[in-house]
């Protein structure tokens, strides 16, 4: 997880609601519940994303199986979706008939190569997974619990 260091937010805040307390003395002195209230905070995209996915690995993250295949499953899980992605962008280019038939070749051979890459990842992901259980020594129990993560 990364870390955040709040310190800066902290004194930006502190400095935008003495800022508001001393704009105006018609305007009534600004609290720090009121000026809470005018906050608003928007995650970019990509920490959307890890937020995504820290909420789809619970179930992983929350299973008694080693660190090793644990971060093992995530990443075949993250590559896997990157993948069905991929495989959805092609298939709407594909469907779209905006494009000439030069465009759509192009930009489905780049889609293509991506694909295969990420195809490529998935396997060296299996063989780091099938490393980990072999050094992890699994019970069978943790076997099963393993096998029915990697089909969730």
């Amino acid at each position: 997880m990364l870390p955040i260091n709040t310190s800066n937010v902290t004194g930006h805040l502190a400095q935008q609601v003495a800022i508001k307390a001393n704009r105006d003395p018609e305007d009534p002195p600004a609290d720090l519940q009121t000026a809470l209230q005018g906050i608003k905070v928007t995650l970019s995209e990509q920490a959307q994303k890890i937020s995504s996915n820290a909420k789809d690995n619970k179930d992983i993250d929350e299973s008694s199986l080693p660190d090793s295949v644990k971060q093992a499953l995530k990443m075949l899980r993250e590559l896997r979706q990157q993948l069905a992605e991929k495989q959805a962008e092609l298939q709407a280019l594909m469907a779209d008939q905006g494009l000439s038939e030069e465009e759509r070749m192009q930009k489905a051979q780049g889609l293509q190569s991506e694909i295969a890459s990420l195809n490529g990842a998935i396997s060296t992901a299996n063989g780091a997974l099938l490393q980990a259980v072999r050094d992890a020594a699994l019970s069978p129990d943790q076997m099963q619990e393993m096998s029915s993560l990697m089909m969730a």
